[in-house]
């Protein structure tokens, strides 16, 4: 089963993958699915997430998601979540990844990176040169 068949399958039947639908457990389960393939699952995520959100270069990537499902809370940690909301929460981390890769398997990977990119440069505390790799070629 590919990643994203995965992915879906958890949507529907979390405990079947020993998850409760938190979103503390579906966070790691996704963690550990893309440790555990070699498929790089969440390569671009955290990039597509800042976009998204249009902040947060500091952040992981399961923190982004919290920032995008509920915006403008100012508690971003789990642990602070009623049942209903970490569920709520769990479900649309899934539809947020579901959408990331449905973006990124139609050769959208690089325009995520050129987003991010773009996003970075216009960032107050950006400096031109650091890191060199965001310069454009000669």
């Amino acid at each position: 089963m590919n990643s994203i068949k995965c992915i879906e399958h958890l949507r529907k039947f979390p405990g079947g993958y020993g998850v409760d639908g938190s979103f503390g457990q579906v966070a790691a389960f996704i963690s550990g699915l893309d440790a555990a393939k070699d498929e790089y699952l969440l390569e671009g995520f955290r990039e597509w997430l800042i976009v998204k959100v249009g902040f947060g270069s500091n952040l992981g990537w399961s923190i982004l998601a919290l920032h995008v499902i509920f915006p403008g809370r100012s508690k971003m940690h789990p642990s602070g979540f009623s049942e209903d909301e970490s569920k709520y929460a769990g479900e649309m981390l899934i539809d947020l990844l579901l959408e990331f890769l449905k973006i990124r398997s139609s050769g959208g990977l690089t325009g995520i990176y050129h987003a991010y990119i773009t996003w970075l440069r216009k960032q107050e505390w950006y400096r031109e040169g650091f890191p060199g790799y965001l310069e454009e070629p000669e």
